[in-house]
């Protein structure tokens, strides 16, 4: 089972256990210590995280000022596709589980909306 820890802002205590496997968060947003609690690769993994925002032991390129995407979310009757700044994933994840269709929608850029796209 592929998981790793994600920070996705080095200037905020901000952590989510990330599962590749269904790629999605499996975990709130967590705090430094509570995702050091909760992840399996306890501090060595969030130490990692805090280097360059993502835990891979293999891949040590910087997450930070990347764009990432999501490939289904969805709210009531709306489903939600595309790319979304990576240090935006908790504003995300919050906007998802409060059912927030007006921040997705200006959160997440669809892939049909991309080659309109200019960051």
């Amino acid at each position: 089972m592929g998981r790793c820890v994600y920070k996705p802002s080095p200037d905020r205590d901000e952590y989510v256990i990330w599962s590749t496997v269904v790629d999605a968060p499996v975990s709130d947003v967590l705090t430094r210590d509570e995702a050091v609690r909760k992840f399996p690769g306890g501090e060595d993994s969030v130490a990692r995280a805090d280097e360059t925002g993502a835990s891979w032991l293999d891949w040590r390129e910087r997450f930070w000022g990347t764009k990432q995407w999501i490939r289904e979310l969805r709210v009531e009757d709306q489903w939600f596709e595309g790319h979304y700044r990576f240090e935006d994933l908790p504003e995300i994840m919050r906007a998802w589980e409060s059912q927030d269709k007006d921040a997705l929608n200006r959160l997440i850029t669809p892939f049909e909306d991309e080659e309109n796209d200019n960051d």
